[in-house]
C-alpha cells in the first residue's frame, strides 16, 4: 500500500527506496504495486529496470510499456515491443493500439494512425470509442475534417456509438478550422437524438466557432438552445464568449442587456465580463456608460486590472479629455498600483497625437524616473508626436534614441517617420530609412510600401510636373510593387489607390483602369474609395460618357456605391447641361437610402442656375420640399435669380432676403 501510494504520488526515489526495502525483506512484491512503479517511470529509460524485475507481467505491464514508449516519441520501438513482447495467450490489447495510435496523431501521422486500426480489426479486437475518439481528433487537427465525419459514421459498424467527447472532438475541429455554420444546431441536435448531453464546454467551442466568423445572431441562438437546457448556472464562460462577440460587432445595447441576464439567471459577472464590456463601450464611443461600468464594478469589490484601466485609459484619449486621462493615471499611481508601460503608452500616444508633444515628454521622464523599462510603442508614440508639429529632425533623433534603451526600432518607427517625409515629398530620406531599414533586417510592411508609393505620387503641385517626371515616377512605383513582390508582400487596396489616384491626376485613366484589373487578379475587393477616384477623375476631365458605362457596369456587378460616386456623377450631369440624367441619378441616390443634405440639393440647383436652367432648378427645389427640407436663404437667392415669383415665397417663410 506505501509503494502504490508513494508511486501514484509521483515520489520516484521513495518507490525505489521502498522497493529496495520490500527485497531486503524478502517480501513479494506484487504485479500491480510494480505496475504502479512502472507507471511512474514510464517517461524515462529507467521503466526497463523495472520492466525485466517484474515476473508475472500482464496486460497492464504491456500496455504501460507501449504507453511509455510513445510518450517518448520511441513509436517504431513500441510497435516493435508490441509484436515480440505481448502475451501469447491473450495477445496485444486495444490500450496498447491506443497509445501507438494516439502517439502517430500527435506527430502528425494520421494516416499511420489510420492503418493500426485495420490492424486492430484484424487481431480480433473490437477499437473502442476512445480509439475512434484519438483518430477522429488526429483527422481535425489535419484539417481532414470531413473524414473526421466520416469515421464518425462508421463507428456504428464497428458496434460502438459515439459519445459526447466525439462530439466535443468534432466542434473544436469545426472551430479551429472556422468551419463553423449553421449545421451546428444539427450537430446538437444528433447528440440528443442518442441520449447524450452537450456539455458547456462544447456549447463554449461552438460559440466561440460561431462569433469568430461573425455569425452573432446564431451565436446567440446557440446561447439560448444551451440555456434552455439547464446550463444558466454553470459557467459565466459561454457568457464571456457572447459578450466579447457582440461588443466586436458593434451591438453593444445586447452586449449590456445580456450582461444585466446574467445576474438575473444567478450568475454574478466576473472581472473579465466586466472588462470586455466597458472595452467594447469605450471602443464605440460609449465612454459615459463604461465609466458608470467601471464605478459599478468597483462598488462591487471587483478589483479592475490593468486591461480595464486601459480601456478606461483609452476611451478618454479618444474623446480628447487628455487631463482626465492625466488624472486617472496619477491616482492610479498615488494609490501605489504597479503600472506597466501599456497605459503609460496609452496617455503618451494620446498626447502625441493631440500634438502636445511637451506633456507627452513630460510623461515620458515620469516613466523613466519610475524605474519602468520604456517599450518600442513609446518612443513610436514621441515620433508621431514630433511628425505631427513637422518637427522630422527631432523625429529622426528619437529614432536613434530607441537603439540606446537596448531596443529595435519597429516596422511602425520607420514607417511614421517616412510618412513625414512623404508629405514633405522628401523621397531621398524616405530611400535612406528603407535602407537602414534593409540593413538592421527589419521587413517592410505593406503599410511601409503604401508610404513610399505614396512619397513617389505626392502630389506637390502636380499639374506643374513634366510628362518626363511624371514617367520617372511611375518607373519607379512599377519597381517598388516589383520589389514587394519579391518580398511576397501582396499590395492592398491602399496601396493601389495610391497609384491609381496618381495615375488619375496625370492623365494615365487607361492604367489607372489597368490597375483596377490587378486588384481583381489578386482577388482584392477595391473599395469603394477606389471606386470614387477613377469616377470622379473621369467627370473631371470631361470623359462623362466613359463615367456613366462604368458606373452602370458597377451597379450590374452589384458593387456597392458610395454617396460620393453619386454626387460626383450628378455634378457633372448639372455643369454639362443634362438635367435629365441628373434627375434620374439623384432619384436612385433617395431610393438607395443616402442620407441626402441640404447641402446636396444646393450643389444641384446652384450647378443648374449657372446653366439658366431654371425649369430643373424648380424641380430639385420641389423635391427638396417634398423630402422635408427646408430651404436655406443662399439656395432661395439662387431660384429667385432665375424666378421672382419665389421672393414672396421667401419672406412669408420667414427668410429675410438681402439687398
Amino acid at each position: 500500500m506505501l509503494l502504490f501510494t508513494a508511486s501514484r504520488s509521483k515520489l520516484v526515489d521513495d518507490s525505489l527506496y521502498i522497493l529496495e526495502k520490500m527485497k531486503d525483506l524478502n517480501l513479494k512484491v506484487s504485479t500491480q504495486s510494480y505496475n504502479s512503479v512502472l507507471y511512474s517511470f514510464r517517461e524515462t529509460d529507467k521503466m526497463w529496470d523495472v520492466y525485466k524485475e517484474i515476473n508475472d507481467k500482464n496486460e497492464y505491464t504491456y500496455s504501460t510499456v507501449v504507453d511509455g514508449l510513445c510518450r517518448q516519441q520511441k513509436l517504431e520501438d513500441a510497435v516493435s515491443f508490441l509484436r515480440t513482447s505481448e502475451r501469447k495467450d491473450t495477445g496485444p490489447s486495444v490500450v496498447s493500439f491506443n497509445s501507438i495510435m494516439s502517439g502517430y496523431c500527435k506527430l502528425g501521422f494520421v494516416d499511420i494512425a489510420k492503418s493500426f486500426l485495420c490492424t486492430v480489426l484484424k487481431c480480433g479486437l473490437v477499437p473502442s470509442v476512445y480509439s475512434h475518439n484519438i483518430l477522429i481528433n488526429g483527422l481535425c487537427l489535419a484539417g481532414s475534417v470531413a473524414e473526421a465525419l466520416e469515421l464518425v459514421s462508421d463507428m456504428n459498424t464497428h458496434g460502438v456509438e459515439p459519445d459526447s467527447v466525439t462530439y466535443h472532438i468534432l466542434a473544436k475541429g469545426f472551430h479551429l478550422l472556422g468551419m463553423i455554420s449553421g449545421g451546428v444546431l444539427e450537430v446538437i441536435q444528433d447528440m440528443l437524438d442518442k441520449g447524450l448531453s452537450p456539455d458547456v464546454i462544447t456549447y463554449t467551442i461552438l460559440l466561440c466557432g460561431q462569433c469568430k466568423l461573425g455569425h452573432i445572431d446564431m451565436a446567440l441562438i446557440l446561447l439560448k438552445n444551451m440555456l434552455s437546457r439547464g446550463f444558466e448556472f454553470c459557467s459565466i464562460i459561454p457568457y464571456s464568449v457572447m459578450l466579447n462577440g457582440l461588443c466586436k460587432a458593434g451591438r453593444i445595447s445586447e452586449a449590456l442587456s445580456l450582461f444585466y441576464d446574467m445576474e438575473a439567471n444567478g450568475l454574478r459577472p466576473d472581472l473579465v465580463a466586466y472588462s470586455i464590456v466597458i472595452h467594447g463601450l469605450c471602443r464605440l464611443g460609449e465612454f459615459d456608460m463604461a465609466v458608470w461600468l467601471y464605478d459599478e464594478m468597483c462598488t462591487a469589490e471587483i478589483l479592475p486590472n490593468s486591461r480595464t484601466h486601459g480601456a478606461i485609459l483609452l476611451g478618454l484619449c479618444q474623446k480628447g479629455m487628455l487631463l482626465e486621462a492625466k488624472a486617472l493615471l496619477d491616482s492610479l499611481i498615488s494609490n501605489s498600483n504597479t503600472l506597466d508601460i501599456i497605459l503609460y503608452n496609452i496617455v503618451i500616444d494620446g498626447y502625441a497625437k493631440s500634438g502636445c508633444i511637451k506633456e507627452a515628454l513630460q510623461l515620458f521622464e515620469v516613466v523613466i524616473e519610475s524605474g519602468i523599462t520604456p517599450s518600442v510603442a513609446t518612443f513610436n508614440s514621441l515620433i508621431y508626436g514630433y511628425c505631427k508639429i513637422r518637427n522630422i529632425a527631432e523625429a529622426r533623433r528619437i529614432l536613434d534614441v530607441i537603439k540606446l534603451y537596448g531596443l529595435v526600432p519597429s516596422a511602425v518607427s520607420y514607417t511614421t517617420l517616412m510618412d513625414a517625409y512623404a508629405n514633405c515629398g522628401d523621397t531621398e530620406s524616405i530611400d535612406e530609412l528603407r535602407s537602414e531599414m534593409k540593413t538592421v533586417g527589419i521587413a517592410a510592411t505593406n503599410v511601409t510600401y503604401s508610404v513610399i508609393i505614396k512619397g513617389l505620387c505626392s502630389g506637390w503641385k502636380i499639374e506643374k510636373c513634366n510628362q518626363v517626371l511624371s514617367d520617372r515616377k511611375l518607373a519607379k512605383c512599377y519597381q517598388v510593387l516589383g520589389d514587394m513582390e519579391s518580398e511576397g508582400i501582396t499590395p492592398d487596396q491602399i496601396t493601389y489607390n495610391i497609384i491609381i489616384q496618381y495615375l488619375c491626376r496625370v492623365k494615365h485613366s487607361t492604367e489607372a483602369f489597368e490597375f483596377l484589373k490587378k486588384m481583381y487578379s489578386w482577388n482584392l475587393v477595391p473599395t469603394p474609395a477606389t471606386y470614387n477616384i477613377l469616377i470622379d477623375s473621369l467627370c473631371v476631365y470631361g470623359n462623362i460618357k466613359k463615367a456613366d458605362r462604368f458606373f452602370y457596369s458597377l451597379q450590374k456587378q452589384g458593387v456597392s456605391l458610395s454617396k460620393f460616386a453619386y454626387t460626383t456623377l450628378i455634378k457633372a450631369h448639372c455643369v454639362k447641361g443634362d438635367p435629365e440624367m441628373a434627375v434620374s441619378l439623384f432619384h436612385q441616390l433617395l431610393d438607395r437610402g443616402f442620407d441626402v443634405s441640404i447641402r446636396d440639393y444646393s450643389a444641384v440647383i446652384n450647378r443648374l442656375c449657372r446653366r439658366h436652367l431654371a425649369n430643373e432648378s424648380k424641380l430639385f427645389f420641389r423635391l427638396m420640399l417634398s423630402q422635408g427640407i427646408s430651404p436655406d436663404l443662399d439656395i432661395c437667392q439662387m431660384m429667385i435669380s432665375s424666378s421672382d415669383e419665389l421672393l414672396s415665397w421667401t419672406i412669408k417663410s420667414g427668410l429675410l432676403p438681402d439687398q
